[in-house]
C-alpha cells in the first residue's frame, strides 16, 4: 500500500493561519527604520518627492507559513531617477549589440594570430545618481538601525535583509516606481524596467476568498507550504493565486479541510493541459501565459502537482 506522506494532519497544520504579531512587528520595525534612512539621504540630496510601502507576497493576506519571507514595495516618486532607468533601459540593447560587434571585429582581426591578448569590457565610471546609487546608500542607511546578527545585501532587483534571527524573518525590498496599481520594477544588472500591474488584484482575492469561506486562503497556504519543501524556494504569488482563483467554488464547500485539498489538486490535475489559458487575479482579461511575472512558473508548477499526487 503507498505510504500517504501528506496525510491530513500535516495538510491541517499547513492550512491554519500563523500568529500574524511577528510578521506585523518586523513589517513596523522595516517601516520605521525605512523612514529614517530615506530621510537622511533626502536631507543630503532631494532625489525623491514622495514614497510609501507596501506588502505585495502572501502576508499581505494572511497566507504565510513558516518559511515565508516579507516581500515590501518601497514604491518611490523620482521623476529623475525613473527617467535615467527609462533612457538606460532603452539604450541597453543598443550598447550590448554594439559590444558585440565590436568584439566580433576584433576576433576576425585576431584570428590568423597564433597569440591574442584575451578581451576584456571596463564598465564605464560616471558621476550619475543611479538607482544602484539609490540602493546602495540606502543599504548603508539601512545597517544603521539593525544588529550585527542581520546581514543586507543589494541585489539586481532588491535589497534582501536576512534578518530571521533578529525579526524572525528575512525580507525582500523591491524600490519600485509608482504609488498606485502600476509599479515599474528596474534590474540595476540587466537594465530592464519590467511592468508590474495590479489591477484587480485585491478585488479578485476578496472576491474568491468571500465567495469559498475563506477557504481560499486556506488552500493556499497549504501549497505555500508544500511548494516550499519542494523546491527549497517560493512560489511566485500572483501565479498561485492565479491558479486557485480559477477553481470552481464548489470545489470548496467541504468542511474538511483535507478533502477540499484532495479534490483541488485532483482538479488542477486532470485539467493540467488547461492551466496555460487560467485567468490572471490581476486582471481576467489575460491568461496566465500573457503576465510575463507570471509564465515562465507553469512548467515547474505542473512537475509540482505532478509530484503531490504521488504523494497523496
Amino acid at each position: 500500500m503507498k505510504k500517504k506522506i501528506f496525510d491530513k494532519n500535516l495538510i491541517n497544520s499547513l492550512s491554519e493561519q500563523l500568529n500574524p504579531k511577528y510578521m506585523s512587528v518586523a513589517y513596523d520595525y522595516v517601516c520605521n527604520s525605512l523612514d529614517k534612512a530615506l530621510q537622511t539621504i533626502l536631507n543630503k540630496k532631494p532625489i525623491i518627492n514622495d514614497y510609501r510601502y507596501e506588502i505585495v507576497n502572501e502576508c499581505k493576506n494572511f497566507a504565510e507559513g513558516q518559511n515565508s519571507t516579507l516581500d515590501i514595495f518601497v514604491e518611490i516618486k523620482s521623476p529623475s531617477l525613473e527617467l535615467y532607468c527609462f533612457n538606460t533601459n532603452q539604450n541597453s540593447f543598443k550598447k550590448a549589440l554594439r559590444r558585440f560587434s565590436n568584439a566580433w571585429k576584433d576576433s576576425s582581426k585576431k584570428k590568423n594570430t597564433k597569440h591574442s591578448k584575451k578581451n576584456t569590457y571596463q564598465v564605464p565610471t560616471n558621476d550619475k545618481y543611479t538607482m544602484l546609487s539609490f540602493k546602495n546608500e540606502l543599504v548603508g542607511e539601512l545597517a544603521k538601525y539593525f544588529s550585527d546578527e542581520t546581514m543586507l545585501y543589494v541585489y539586481d532587483n532588491s535589497i534582501y535583509i536576512y534578518s530571521k534571527d533578529e525579526l524572525g524573518v528575512n525580507i525582500n525590498l523591491y524600490i519600485v516606481f509608482g504609488m498606485e496599481d502600476e509599479f515599474r520594477l528596474f534590474n540595476t544588472k540587466t537594465y530592464k524596467l519590467t511592468e508590474i500591474c495590479f489591477k484587480d488584484r485585491e478585488i479578485n482575492f476578496d472576491k474568491k476568498t468571500k465567495s469559498t469561506n475563506n477557504r481560499f486562503v486556506n488552500i493556499l497556504r497549504i501549497l505555500n507550504g508544500l511548494y516550499f519543501q519542494y523546491s527549497k524556494k517560493a512560489i511566485n504569488q500572483l501565479f498561485i493565486e492565479s491558479i486557485l482563483y480559477n477553481i470552481p467554488n464548489e470545489l470548496f464547500i467541504d468542511d474538511d479541510i483535507y478533502n477540499t485539498f484532495l479534490k483541488i489538486t485532483n482538479y488542477i490535475n486532470i485539467n493540467i493541459a488547461n492551466v496555460i489559458n487560467y485567468k490572471s487575479i490581476l486582471d481576467e482579461s489575460k491568461s496566465i501565459y500573457n503576465e510575463p511575472i507570471m509564465n515562465n512558473c507553469i512548467t515547474s508548477f505542473i512537475k509540482f502537482i505532478k509530484y503531490i499526487i504521488e504523494l497523496i
